[in-house]
């Protein structure tokens, strides 16, 4: 007896860039679920600032480490952390801004470490950060310490609170500068 079914093994597979040719993106995806692409954005809060982090931004966010303090620098500058062998600097935006205490600090500070190697940079901050989705944005920029001024070029209203689009970059090279002088 003969079996003339063909077993799995013995079929042929189609060729990757053949295969490939059979999918019709146009055709696979529903429409509604095309238009309503929303993007999310995450965004950090020190005591009422509101802070969105750069979508092109590599960050994390760390708890229990120490910070090594720097000696002979201004308060805002906390020290250094130690990321993975790479010694970031630590800011603590709520004394640079003179932002008054909120709530009674950690023993153990939560980090938000924006970028990666030389270019990393540690803020304290009040909780974890929040995953947003962005539509409303404001036409002007709400007034700023003259410190940010310079530094936020959108805001945004989400549930009832002013988020604020934040160049971190430029920022913190500038407050990287003041240190060294």
């Amino acid at each position: 007896m003969t079996n003339t079914t063909s077993s799995p093994e013995k079929q042929q597979w189609l060729a990757p860039s053949e295969a490939l040719t059979l999918f019709n993106p146009a055709k696979n995806l529903q429409p509604s679920l095309t238009n309503n692409i929303q993007e999310i954005r995450y965004g950090f809060q020190i005591n009422n600032l509101h802070l969105l982090i750069s979508p092109s931004t590599v960050s994390e966010v760390i708890e229990n480490t120490i910070i090594y303090p720097f000696p002979n620098t201004s308060p805002w500058f906390l020290g250094f952390v130690n990321v993975r062998g790479n010694l970031v600097p630590t800011y603590s935006l709520k004394s640079l801004l003179d932002l008054e205490e909120s709530k009674p600090q950690k023993a153990s500070p939560i980090l938000l470490i924006l970028d990666q190697g030389e270019k990393a940079v540690a803020i304290q901050i009040d909780g974890l950060p929040q995953a947003l989705k962005i539509h409303c944005k404001m036409t002007q920029v709400p007034p700023l310490p003259p410190i940010l001024k310079d530094y936020v070029f959108a805001s945004y209203l989400e549930n009832n609170v002013i988020w604020l689009e934040f160049d971190h970059k430029s920022f913190f090279q500038s407050l990287g500068e003041k240190i060294s002088q």
